[in-house]
């Protein structure tokens, strides 16, 4: 995922920065991480991310497919689609005779009706694409000619209410595990063997933990089952202490360490930006209390698990990356123990995340006044 240059402009031979997409005033210093649309600040960012409905990821589109029957005009628009998608690459020379020709077309037109036969009844899946219209499938859905379809992703912990769990009443019957608002299963208590206390460094990995996944969240814009071998190697690269024995001495130590990391990801990271509001979903999960923690770590499990079965099946159930992945695993089952029962250790961290969030928001709101200032001759320009 390396950031593009939607936000610079070549002037001469040297590259400017171009003006922000959102509010046109300021230079475009970061890069959506969705659309590749240029943006300034913070406030630009989460301002732009609502009306943004762009997504990397197939799976949402076959499960819009899923649930409609597409009209006639719809209809031919897909098979316009799949058929640029079928042609990719052709043309560029010509055919040797016209009996060639129209045998190509024969066979093009074969597999344009087979791929919108399985698209209308919900079946066409990605595997079902060549490797070259795969590649011009995601193109499309990056520039946004599919994004119509999609709807913005909303974090489930900024729209779901918080639940108290009733460990007595968890066995009357089956719940819907996937249900924001269902209560967790019982989970064993892992985490303080023979009634010793848990290490306090405990709830700062958790801390971490927590961070990572709201970053992988929004980084795949909430599904990451198409992938989750990405998914869990960019959760377990921000959380390293997960596959470590690295400890952490304080809330603040942990969250500035995970947005270092959060900022050397490979091509740049998705920047500042988006960094800083993950750091505001951290405080708010923090916030919510209950079993918000239990719940996201129980995804990020799960996401880890999901790509230790893909990378077993790959190689034949062995290899170092299978171990490694499951090594994560079982850390993340202890994380979870913890947060499951001991719910009210982490809300006690709040204070010090949003601490570190508003002094980098005030870093971030001196930057741009700086810029303010350069991009007009010494001038501060007050912000809109």
């Amino acid at each position: 995922r390396v950031p593009s240059l939607a936000g610079l402009v070549l002037v001469g031979e040297i590259q400017m920065p171009g003006l922000c997409g959102v509010c046109t005033r300021s230079a475009a210093c970061y890069t959506c991480p969705r659309c590749q649309l240029g943006y300034c600040s913070l406030s630009c960012y989460k301002g732009h991310s609502v009306r943004c409905t762009e997504s990397f990821y197939q799976d949402q589109v076959q499960e819009e497919l899923k649930g409609q029957r597409a009209t006639g005009e719809e209809r031919r628009k897909l098979e316009r689609i799949v058929a640029e998608l079928h042609n990719l690459g052709e043309g560029d020379g010509e055919d040797d005779s016209e009996s060639g020709d129209e045998d190509c077309e024969a066979a093009a037109e074969k597999r344009l009706l087979d791929l919108v036969a399985k698209a209308e009844s919900g079946d066409l899946n990605f595997e079902d694409l060549t490797e070259e219209e795969a590649q011009a499938f995601h193109s499309e859905l990056k520039r946004g000619a599919l994004g119509q379809t999609l709807g913005p992703w909303e974090p489930w912990w900024q729209r779901a209410a918080v639940v108290e769990m009733d460990l007595d009443t968890l066995d009357d019957g089956p719940t819907d595990a996937s249900s924001s608002t269902a209560p967790l299963p019982a989970l064993q208590h892992i985490c303080c063997p023979g009634g010793r206390e848990v290490h306090a460094s405990v709830a700062f990995t958790v801390l971490e933990v927590l961070y990572a996944y709201a970053h992988t969240m929004r980084a795949f814009n909430g599904e990451w089952s198409w992938d989750p071998l990405q998914a869990a190697l960019h959760l377990l690269q921000l959380a390293s202490a997960v596959c470590s024995r690295k400890q952490y001495d304080s809330a603040g130590q942990c969250v500035h360490a995970v947005l270092a990391s959060a900022a050397a990801l490979p091509g740049g990271g998705f920047g500042a930006g988006l960094d800083t509001l993950c750091l505001e979903d951290l405080a708010r999960m923090l916030c919510r209390g209950g079993d918000t923690g239990a719940r996201a770590l129980r995804e990020a499990l799960g996401m880890v698990e999901a790509a230790a079965k893909a990378v077993a099946e790959g190689e034949g159930g062995g290899g170092k990356a299978v171990a490694r992945l499951q090594r994560g695993a079982k850390k993340l089952e202890f994380l979870l123990s913890f947060a499951f029962h001991h719910t009210d250790d982490l809300p006690r961290l709040e204070p010090q995340v949003r601490a570190v969030h508003t002094t980098r928001c005030e870093e971030s709101r001196l930057r741009e006044e700086e810029e303010g200032r350069r991009a007009h001759g010494g001038v501060a320009v007050p912000a809109r």
